[in-house]
Order: C-alpha cells, then sequence, then structure tokens
C-alpha cells in the first residue's frame, strides 16, 4: 500500500488562504488514511492587502488509484489589512469559515504531490464558491 508521508509542504492558489498561501500539513495517522491539519500563510487582495492564516483540518480518503486521494474537511481563515490591529477586531480584519472537498495525486515516489479543491468561504461577504490548485513536497 501506498503510504504518504507525515509532513508536507505545499503552495496554493486559492483554496483556504483566499487567494495565495504557502502551507505546513501534518498527517495525525501513519496509516494510508486518516486525519490532517494545515497551517499556513497566505495574503488576499481587495480594497487593500490582507494577511490570511487559513487553518483546517480533513480526512484523506485513498482511492483506487495508488497515491491517489480524496480530500473532505473544513476550516478557518482569518485576514487582517492592518497587522498593527490584529488583536483589536477593526473592521477590516474577517474570518472566513471554508471548507474542503478536493483530490490529490502524490508522484511515484512520494516525494510530490498535486492537488485540485473545491474551497467554498462563508464570511461577511457571503457564501463565495472558490477553488483551489497547489503543488507540494513531502521531504521534510
Amino acid at each position: 500500500d501506498f503510504i504518504p508521508r507525515r509532513n508536507a509542504l505545499f503552495i496554493e492558489a486559492g483554496g483556504n488562504g483566499l487567494f495565495t498561501s504557502v502551507n505546513y500539513e501534518r498527517r495525525l495517522t501513519s496509516a494510508n488514511k486518516g486525519f490532517a491539519f494545515r497551517i499556513g500563510v497566505g495574503m488576499y487582495a481587495e480594497n487593500g492587502l490582507y494577511l490570511t492564516i487559513p487553518f483546517t483540518v480533513h480526512y484523506m480518503f485513498p482511492l483506487n488509484n495508488r497515491g491517489s486521494y480524496l480530500d473532505a474537511g473544513t476550516g478557518i481563515t482569518g485576514s487582517v489589512m492592518n497587522t498593527n490591529d490584529i488583536f483589536k477586531g477593526d473592521e477590516d480584519s474577517f474570518t472566513s469559515f471554508t471548507g474542503v472537498l478536493g483530490w490529490r495525486k502524490y508522484s511515484r515516489n512520494g516525494n510530490r504531490f498535486f492537488r485540485v479543491a473545491f474551497t467554498p468561504v462563508i464570511n461577511k461577504y457571503g457564501f463565495v464558491p472558490w477553488l483551489g490548485i497547489g503543488i507540494g513536497f513531502t521531504n521534510l
């Protein structure tokens, strides 16, 4: 059985980081399926530049193909425009609730992966259907 490595680093366009993000992912089991979490740092641009901090928890379901997985989970992303006011809760800061329903494929040796996901966002602006595309490395 193919078993992904437990630590990964990946970049994502769109997705839970809202525009672009760099993320660390940790699988919580050494089996070929199970829970994982990720935390990242990114940016989002709309009426200014926002720093984003995505955090997700998801479950990886192995598919029939070697190294192919379905990801399903949920998360939260904090966004702040003025980092001096990060804990003051000004109107330029907001929290988004996110989802993850995606597919990932690992390389034959398991060192790299590609992922694409539907990552809907719910925040003070409403519901936004969103997508994310990422590439990552697991040799950590």
